[in-house]
């Protein structure tokens, strides 16, 4: 069972956790994408996070589909947010390099990728190793 299947199942995990304002909340990058940012680092109150979209909940309203993405904040171990900063480093020069060569470019996305899924350590969020849940908030469109 994934960590986001255990947040549906048992949401006190996450809504023990004070809400938090969305507009005390900027997006620094995100990691996936759907209609918006679905996970990535978040700054608010003067530090960096890591956010993930747990849910989303669909609404008909005036004949108009309107979505609210519920996120998980997470405080992440210092180790862990100098790791996940460094990988997002290595994509933006990366991706800057790709942009600003002309001709065939692809070769800067594949090394990435191949680095990446090579190297890359996943979020080991459900242990606790990585980082601890400390609030949660809502997103609607």
């Amino acid at each position: 069972m994934s960590l986001q299947d255990k947040f549906n199942e048992n949401k006190d995990i996450i809504f023990a956790e004070p809400e938090w304002s969305i507009g005390s909340i900027r997006w620094l990058w995100d990691d996936d994408w759907y209609d918006g940012p679905m996970r990535g680092m978040i700054e608010a109150h003067g530090k960096r996070y890591y956010a993930h979209c747990f849910d989303i909940t669909w609404h008909e309203i005036k004949a108009q589909r309107i979505h609210y993405k519920f996120f998980c904040i997470y405080e992440l171990v210092p180790k862990r947010l100098e790791y996940q900063e460094y990988w997002q480093e290595l994509h933006s020069l990366i991706m800057d390099i790709r942009e600003n060569t002309p001709g065939d470019t692809d070769v800067y996305g594949s090394f990435y990728m191949g680095r990446s899924a090579a190297d890359y350590e996943p979020l080991d969020l459900e242990s606790g190793r990585d980082g601890k849940v400390v609030g949660w908030f809502i997103e609607g469109k």
